[in-house]
């Protein structure tokens, strides 16, 4: 019997970043979804409930914080874990994410290694 692997949905509009972390966490065992816009994810996420969000901060249009303050109001997605993906590392940027809800906010550039046992850790506790 095989295991249902967890649905990721990363959230980034640089493709190189998408495509890198969709690579790292396929060979992971995680089914990716990508979204390269807030309002992309958050049409995803109204299809498709993933069980982790990967979630950049600085996007043309929507961003990354008015996502996650739109997850977290709506009863549906507000209890799906979103890791901040972010290049915005001073200290007021991660107490806006802190604001809005994040479970975990990591600085770019981002440490593989660290990002897997963190999505492990979320999705495996």
């Amino acid at each position: 019997m095989s295991e249902i692997s967890k649905k990721v949905l990363v959230v980034d509009d640089e493709e190189a970043i998408c495509r890198a972390l969709q690579l790292f966490l396929e060979q992971k065992g995680f089914e990716v979804a990508l979204a390269h816009t807030g309002m992309a994810a958050l049409s995803h996420v109204a299809t498709t409930l993933p069980d982790l969000i990967l979630l950049d901060v600085m996007m043309p249009g929507m961003d990354g914080l008015q996502v996650l303050q739109r997850l977290k109001e709506d009863e549906r997605t507000k209890s799906i874990p979103v890791v901040i993906l972010s290049a915005a590392a001073e200290l007021q940027d991660l107490q806006k994410g802190w604001d809005k809800g994040t479970d975990v906010y990591l600085t770019k550039p981002i440490q593989m290694d660290q990002l897997a046992s963190m999505v492990e850790c979320i999705l495996n506790p």
